[in-house]
């Protein structure tokens, strides 16, 4: 028998699961940074990850493909009709 993660009492025995609540960590010296798109790389391991043409253009870019190779990627795929 299996119960929901998110119940707080089993419906079947009436047990009633505890709930212990974290304190949440915060990092001090934490600093953010900015991400543009010099910084951000795309790492699909193969071309069926992409979700859009953006995508197959930069995974062609970095295998060192041809445009033509993605535009074939994205017809056969149905990105481009």
């Amino acid at each position: 028998m299996t119960v929901s993660q998110t119940a707080k009492k089993c419906e079947h025995c009436g047990y009633e699961f505890k709930v212990e609540v974290k304190p949440i960590q915060i990092d001090e010296g934490a600093e953010l940074q900015e991400i543009t798109e010099a910084v951000f790389k795309v790492n699909y391991s193969s071309p069926d990850e992409c979700k859009n043409m953006k995508e197959l253009y930069e995974y062609a870019k970095e295998h060192n493909y041809k445009n033509g190779w993605a535009f074939h990627q994205g017809k056969a795929r149905g990105f481009i009709k």
